[in-house]
């Protein structure tokens, strides 16, 4: 179904098993797309409401996407007439249990919150609920890789979910080695994802080092033919991982370990700056900049830059401020030179990053100056 490092137009399904990191990989998954290129499908009562969903996209919305993500089971390119490639994340059955009760259990807005809590279900007794929406939490990692909505699972259905795994998916990741899985990823898709935050983790939660050896051994024993599939695809996973030629393995490293250090940038940023703005940084390396908005948000992307081109070895230079504000002309701002619009020189930079929240009109106000519009970043979540 793929090849690897193969660049096509093939539509992209990203099946997402819940609680495995899923959630991130979404967030990855649409910095690569145009927004209205993707559908997301996620139910809140039950897999035959993604199915109905699917089913009632109109043809003309089937071949406008290039991604389909959401929480649907393996099988839904039978609906699309079209070459498809297939990716998801699987996690350690126990963890992923853990994960799963704690997360329902702690937001009362959870669809499933009500019946957790009136039918005084623990982790205990997990294993034994049976949602009106759905036929049982246990095994579900293999459910969703051997396409099985609805019905009990029978033990033929884990070899499908190997087959599966093993020939219809560009790329099955582990949520234990999220990184390593992005790096593949980039590799098989031409993706260019530096870094990343984890999204919708389970904030209180018990570690499973902390919970009764009797009870983590009941949660493999109900969930044994995920335990096996996550064996199944750790195999698969390290022979990836070894077949790397010897330059790729010292690319992944380095991967890594520039991931973990980019962890700063948050710290500067909080929750504003954009994922794909810190990507851009790292893959252009090299080039000349004006930053429009002398505010906080351009002291902000000012900072950012400034303190990866120290760590990272990057020569991004910033020539100068641009404003609306006549006020701040001629003023400096960490060092930096504040101008108007009608000094911007195409000859002695390279792009202008738009660091303000008014971010769609400035876009405009520069389309109408005939800046081109590649050369025009962001630099704020949009």
């Amino acid at each position: 179904m793929f090849c690897m490092n193969e660049i096509n137009d093939n539509l992209l399904i990203h099946l997402h098993v819940p609680k495995t990191g899923g959630t991130t990989m979404r967030s990855l998954v649409r910095r690569q797309f145009d927004r209205s290129k993707i559908k997301e499908i996620y139910p809140h009562f039950g897999m035959a409401d993604s199915i109905n969903q699917i089913h009632d996209m109109t043809p003309e919305e089937k071949t406008a996407i290039n991604c389909l993500q959401g929480h649907f089971v393996y099988g839904v390119h039978v609906y699309f007439q079209r070459p498809v490639q297939y990716i998801a994340m699987l996690r350690d059955p126990v963890e992923h249990i853990i994960s799963t009760y704690y997360y329902i259990k702690g937001d009362p807005n959870h669809p499933y919150y009500q019946e957790l809590t009136t039918n005084n279900i623990t982790l205990d007794n997990f294993h034994e609920w049976r949602s009106q929406y759905f036929t049982e939490l246990n095994n579900s990692q293999t459910r969703y890789m051997a396409g099985v909505a609805s019905r009990e699972l029978l033990p033929e259905d884990l070899e499908a979910a190997k087959k599966n795994v093993r020939e219809q998916f560009a790329l099955v990741g582990l949520t234990e080695r999220f990184d390593e899985s992005v790096f593949l990823l980039n590799k098989t898709l031409a993706w260019n994802i530096v870094t990343y935050r984890s999204q919708n983790v389970t904030a209180v939660r018990p570690k499973q080092k902390e919970l009764p050896h009797d009870l983590i051994q009941r949660i493999r024993e109900n969930n044994k033919l995920d335990v096996e599939l996550y064996n199944f695809t750790v195999e698969l996973f390290n022979q990836k991982i070894e077949e790397l030629e010897a330059e790729t393995k010292l690319e992944l490293a380095k991967f890594i370990q520039n991931r973990k250090s980019f962890d700063f940038i948050y710290d500067f940023g909080k929750s504003m700056l954009s994922e794909q703005f810190i990507d851009w940084i790292v893959n252009v390396g090299s080039c000349r900049v004006y930053l429009f908005g002398a505010g906080e948000a351009g002291k902000l992307a000012h900072n950012v830059i400034n303190e990866m081109n120290n760590r990272l070895g990057l020569n991004i230079e910033i020539q100068a401020f641009i404003d609306n504000d006549p006020q701040k002309w001629g003023q400096y701002l960490l060092g930096t030179q504040v101008k108007g619009v009608d000094s911007i020189d195409h000859s002695i930079a390279d792009h202008i990053v738009i660091a303000s929240m008014y971010a769609d009109d400035i876009e405009k106000q520069l389309l109408e100056v005939k800046i081109p519009e590649n050369k025009i970043i962001f630099s704020l979540i949009r």
